[in-house]
């Protein structure tokens, strides 16, 4: 890995780009240094990781930025102190036309059969490289190249809270009924974001993620809802 890039985006802020390119391998360790900066450096306010690099706010009146970019150089050099376990988190999926718009369409354009796409998504384990766009949406890095799809070039005014969906090399759950553009494949009935949970999701960056598929009694038992 290159050294990272520190940049000053104003008097209290800055980024520290750790990789040009998207490695799903750093994001634990992306992770594990923001924990880290922000119980163990004076001054940080807060702390974003991010795809590619980690985002820090921080009080000039308590730290210089020279002195907080040195730290997290420094911290980044012994990445292997600034490690965390990976938690793997299961999430079940009903993959049906019932509340998937693009399923059939979708597996068609790939010249494969519905189940043949369903085996390729739920049979492979995604991290968690982004949260963002909404509150609780997870972009999940390490889609199979096979089920790769460009969104909608109209985005829908409404997607279903819960949609599982395909958007270039990543897929997602949107936590909440939101506008989206993604292509969708399935429904997961479990909250991945609430107010007044801790954590507000189970979600978190650098995780990984594996779908279950389940049948339609299955999701109504846990919650789910048909259009």
């Amino acid at each position: 890995m290159k050294r990272p890039r520190i940049r000053h985006l104003s008097e209290n802020s800055l980024i520290m780009d750790m990789s040009e390119e998207l490695d799903t391998g750093l994001c634990s360790q992306i992770a594990a240094l923001a924990e880290a900066a922000r119980h163990e450096l004076t001054g940080v306010i807060e702390s974003v990781p991010c795809a590619t690099s980690l985002y820090i706010e921080f009080n000039p009146l308590e730290v210089e930025p020279t002195d907080i970019s040195e730290s997290l150089l420094a911290m980044s050099s012994n990445a292997c102190d600034y490690t965390v376990g990976v938690e793997t988190i299961v999430l079940p999926c009903y993959y049906s036309p019932d509340v998937a718009p693009d399923l059939l369409a979708l597996a068609e354009k790939k010249k494969m059969t519905v189940n043949e796409l369903i085996s390729i998504h739920s049979g492979t384990t995604y991290t968690v490289c982004s949260i963002g766009f909404a509150p609780g949406f997870a972009y999940l890095a390490g889609l199979d190249p096979r089920i790769c799809a460009d969104r909608h070039s109209t985005p829908r005014q409404s997607v279903a809270s819960g949609s599982v969906g395909i958007a270039g090399a990543q897929t997602a759950v949107y936590p909440r009924e939101s506008p989206g553009g993604w292509q969708i494949i399935g429904n997961c009935p479990l909250p991945l974001f609430n107010i007044d949970a801790e954590p507000l999701s189970p979600l978190r960056h650098g995780m990984q993620v594996r779908f279950e598929p389940i049948d339609q009694e299955t999701f109504l038992q846990k919650g789910g809802k048909l259009p």
